[in-house]
């Protein structure tokens, strides 16, 4: 059948008419088809995310608590001098049983001065705490000890201004 044999019967004899049990038989053919369940797990989806959120803060508070050293105690400042000392080599000829240390806290003007100074490029620093509190510093393990030491001087004379902790990670 063409398009014209198609157009003169619809005008020759109207519209088609359905028969009068098609609807109730549609209708049962699709209460018979099985239904596809929804899923329950959308539910959990936001709690999902959350706990992801708070499980990703987690661990980044924990691996910035790593970066802090020794910690901190009421002898403190005591044996902050003596690991500044043993930094500085003035126990040059006594065995040191603890490597020196490698985290500082200084001015960050003191700090930017002995990191420029030293020629440290922008890609061996990373910047790990909003406004820039908190600076790791991947070295060459001749100019980290270099930079330790600059560090430690300023430590031991703070300059004024905010402070930065300054960790220094030396490398082969």
């Amino acid at each position: 059948m063409s398009q014209d044999d198609i157009a003169r019967r619809l005008r020759e004899e109207g519209m088609a008419q359905a028969p009068p049990d098609l609807a109730p038989e549609v209708m049962r053919e699709v209460a018979r088809e099985p239904r596809r369940r929804q899923r329950s797990w959308p539910r959990w989806g936001p709690v999902a995310a959350w706990a992801t959120a708070a499980a990703a803060i987690a661990a980044g508070g924990f691996a910035l608590s790593q970066l802090g050293g020794a910690g901190s105690s009421s002898s403190g400042a005591s044996s902050s001098a003596a690991a500044t000392r043993a930094a500085l080599g003035a126990t040059a000829g006594a065995p040191s049983a603890a490597p020196p240390p490698s985290v500082f806290t200084v001015a960050s003007r003191d700090a930017a001065r002995i990191l420029q100074d030293a020629g440290v490029s922008p890609a061996h620093l990373s910047f790990l705490a909003p406004h820039h509190r908190r600076i790791v510093a991947a070295l060459p393990r001749r100019q980290a000890q270099s930079v330790m030491r600059q560090l430690a001087a300023a430590q031991r004379n703070p300059g004024p201004g905010p402070k930065v902790r300054v960790r220094i990670v030396p490398r082969r």
